[in-house]
């Protein structure tokens, strides 16, 4: 049982070492830009949007790296865990504001913010502290590629919820009356 354990330990670690690889990347790609979905939250004056988004995505940096060194996986799980808080909390305030029609910035095609985004981000906290719970045990280099494996396909598999909520967005925006995000 405790193989297993490890498996899901690291199974749920390459998912949000490729998730925060594809969300670090996002950001960095067009630092001005993704400035611009910081300062539409309206939580910090505008000329600090632009340094948060550095900062944002060098913790995120750092939490890949701490994940990736067995020693500190635990510490890069928990800071994953605390941007995944402090994301979904200043999704809820916006919301809370009425800032419904503002991009979320989690990049792709334009996606608002909506309840659903909200509780994505709870379900990523929740995988997050469970990795940080379980695990990080050494495992069979087999069980290691299956592990990995596994992590992968759920990462591509969450790249299609990622597709359907974008989806469901864009059909609330055609037909505002007939969907509730």
């Amino acid at each position: 049982m405790a193989a297993l354990s490890d498996m899901l330990h690291l199974c749920v670690l390459t998912f949000l070492a490729l998730l925060f690889c594809q969300a670090a990347l996002h950001k960095l790609s067009d630092p001005r830009r993704f400035s611009g979905y910081v300062a539409d939250y309206g939580v910090l004056p505008p000329v600090l949007a632009l340094p948060a988004t550095w900062l944002l995505a060098a913790a995120e940096g750092g939490a890949i790296v701490l994940t990736l060194v067995p020693a500190a996986s635990a510490s890069g799980l928990v800071l994953m865990g605390a941007l995944l808080a402090l994301y979904g909390g200043v999704m809820t305030l916006a919301l809370r504001r009425g800032k419904r029609h503002i991009d979320c910035g989690c990049g792709g095609a334009r996606q608002p913010l909506s309840r659903l985004l909200v509780a994505r981000n709870a379900l990523l906290l929740a995988l997050a502290g469970l990795a940080a719970l379980t695990g990080g045990q050494p495992v069979a280099l087999l069980n290691l590629a299956v592990a990995m494996l596994f992590g992968l396909v759920l990462w591509l598999g969450y790249q299609l919820l990622e597709q359907l909520l974008r989806l469901h967005s864009l059909r609330a925006r055609l037909t505002p009356d007939s969907v509730t995000p």
